[in-house]
């Protein structure tokens, strides 16, 4: 049973993972992984039923015993013995970069891309320190826990003299090369991995450090599920246009002097390609090079040739009103700009894209199959698109304030409507998202059917 029609009328996706999640809660609600230290070590218990294990990441990797586990980060080539709380430590061969009893009480976190990680798997209360200026931070709880200084702000951890002891051994997630000044380094090395699922299965590497491991399956299976029911739709609602709109992405840099635009293969070129769009791409960059920067950039004569007849353009920088001040004489010719169709990312605050979207990117491929027309729109709620914010028509959004530090972060994504397999063939593309009555699979309810499903298995 992998797809099942909701009441009223639209598919949902129903994954083997999630039947078998949801079987399991039923036989054993009872066994979950340690949210604490043990008192006593059970030497035949397996103090990790809950396990996990890379499904798109390439630079992970886990290997469970009963009382500890091993985990690996490839790309680093750094290895870490994660022992369940209250047990002893092993002896094992070979190298280390760290050995920690788990979960761990806190941890240091290095970048702001790292902190929605945490934060989604409901791990907020966890970060002990933000390695770095606590204005680089959009997350508006975070925000909130250093202002009253329940996580430490530590602005230099690369000058030995600026760290206290506490934060000197506090285990921190670092980025893929390290180079702190900190004793415990745990390097994250998603900036390694080439597709957008493989970056964000990564909230699976972090999860091993707290034992949430069961949560980070709930929210990974989740994410995929919605990324490639978003991916699908938009190649059944391509499959009868031709033409595929033609998408932008660059941005003027004040500071390097030169337009910076799109190079493939990258994290957008995939969100295009999903989406059944062309992205513009140059492999040289331009002909301008910037001795502050040390790459090429485009000049503008370049840029205007590059781009001018694009469908769509994407502004990924906070500062376009800035740019077309200063060229819109020649950016005012592009079709983009004639139709208004020019996108920036300021869709939830001028910075938090770069916070957030390594964390939510099925909600990246739902705002950008929305930019591109691409997306079911024979729902009951159509996606509101979060990141991707049309500059001559909406306002610069935000995030809001905290509403409970305690609470998990959740992603702002759609719940994503699977279009009929048949859509292509029924001619559905041609009139529209409409549905053939006559080949619309059995209408049931989702809980219904999970219900029923649970049952079965009950009574075997």
């Amino acid at each position: 049973l992998d797809t099942l029609e909701t009441a009223d009328g639209f598919e949902t996706m129903m994954k083997p993972s999630c039947i078998a999640l949801f079987l399991s809660t039923l036989y054993s609600s009872s066994t979950a992984n340690e949210s604490g230290c043990i008192a006593e070590v059970d030497e035949s218990k397996d103090y990790f039923p809950d396990k996990v294990a890379p499904e798109n990441s390439l630079h992970w990797s886990v290997e469970y015993y009963k009382t500890y586990k091993v985990v690996t980060n490839e790309a680093a080539s750094e290895k870490y013995i994660l022992y369940q709380c209250g047990t002893q430590p092993p002896s094992l061969d070979g190298e280390f970069a760290g050995s920690y009893a788990v979960p761990l009480d806190e941890a240091g976190v290095l970048f702001t891309t790292q902190l929605p990680f945490l934060e989604i798997l409901g791990a907020r209360g966890k970060i002990g320190a933000f390695l770095g200026s606590a204005s680089w931070v959009s997350s508006p709880c975070v925000s909130d826990l250093l202002d009253e200084g329940l996580i430490e702000e530590v602005p230099d951890p690369y000058n030995v003299t600026m760290i206290d002891s506490q934060s000197l051994e506090r285990p921190s997630f670092v980025g893929h090369v390290g180079g702190t000044e900190l004793n415990k380094e745990i390097r994250i090395s998603v900036s390694e991995e080439d597709e957008n699922l493989a970056a964000f299965e990564w909230i699976k590497f972090y999860s091993l450090f707290f034992n949430l491991e069961a949560k980070a399956n709930e929210i990974f299976d989740a994410t995929k599920s919605r990324y490639n029911c978003a991916e699908e739709n938009a190649a059944l609602l391509a499959c009868d246009n031709e033409k595929r709109p033609v998408v932008l992405w660059g941005s003027y840099s004040t500071y390097c002097g030169g337009w910076d635009v799109a190079t493939c293969p990258n994290y957008y070129c995939e969100f295009a390609e999903n989406c059944q769009a062309d992205i513009l791409h140059s492999e040289d960059q331009g002909s301008y090079y910037s001795e502050l920067c040390y790459r090429n950039y485009m000049t503008t004569e370049e840029f205007v040739a590059f781009g001018k007849d694009a469908d769509i353009w994407i502004y990924p920088s906070p500062d376009f009103d800035n740019a077309f001040a200063d060229f819109g004489d020649v950016l005012s010719d592009f079709v983009s700009v004639q139709n208004e169709q020019v996108y920036d990312t300021e869709g939830s605050g001028a910075n938090t894209w770069f916070e957030q979207r390594l964390s939510e990117p099925d909600v990246v491929l739902q705002d950008f199959c929305n930019v591109v027309g691409r997306e079911n729109l024979s729902v009951p709620t159509p996606h509101e698109r979060s990141w991707f914010r049309n500059v001559f028509t909406e306002s610069v959004g935000s995030l809001g304030q905290c509403e409970d530090p305690e609470a998990p972060l959740v992603p702002k994504a759609s719940e994503c409507f699977a279009l009929p397999s048949d859509y292509c063939s029924k001619g559905a593309g041609a009139g529209g998202n409409e549905e053939d009555e006559s080949s619309a699979p059995r209408r049931i309810s989702f809980v219904t059917a999970v219900a029923s499903l649970a049952l079965f298995f009950l009574t075997i």
